[in-house]
């Protein structure tokens, strides 16, 4: 992380075991690959990210205020048609992710396995196959493209939402 803005903080273990908690009830650990609607799948740029959204604003005040990341309130479009009441939103990325990533892993239960992954993921970030190409793009080699869609994949899988049950 020579190049980071961020800079490590050191955070209590409540702090870590409740962050922990939220992530595992509440969170989301998620790979994205995104670029135009015309590139194919891998083409395009990866991101990851530790998301909260919750109805509780104090929570994402909380998380803001402990760990730094952004907040956001959803639009009125963006909410369930069901919901009645405002969505806040907290996120971080970078390596303000990975360092959160490290530290919690520990107090993990249910999403052990997708932090592990993303650690996986966020080492592919600071590998030296990077090459600067035009207009300082950083150019990543086929192997980096294939090692993220595999981890990507293998995050998806592990997302209740995504699986397919066989009622026979």
């Amino acid at each position: 992380m020579a190049n980071s803005k961020y800079t490590r903080i050191d955070y209590t273990v409540p702090q870590l075991a409740y962050l922990a908690g939220i992530i595992d009830g509440e969170g989301t650990l998620f790979i994205g690959n995104y670029g135009n609607k015309d590139q194919i799948r891998g083409t395009g740029f990866f991101q990851t990210v530790m998301a909260v959204t919750t109805t509780d604003k104090c929570l994402t005040d909380w998380l803001h205020e402990n760990f730094g990341g952004w907040k956001s309130e959803y639009t009125p479009k963006q909410r369930a048609q069901n919901c009645k009441g405002p969505v806040h939103s907290w996120k971080c990325t970078g390596d303000r992710l990975t360092h959160l990533c490290e530290l919690i892993l520990p107090y993990l239960v249910i999403k052990k396995q997708q932090c592990e992954i993303l650690l996986e993921m966020r080492k592919t970030y600071h590998c030296s196959e990077y090459q600067l190409g035009k207009q300082g793009v950083q150019h990543i080699s086929e192997d980096i493209i294939n090692r993220r869609l595999d981890l990507m994949d293998q995050l998806k899988k592990l997302h209740c939402r995504n699986h397919t049950f066989n009622n026979n």
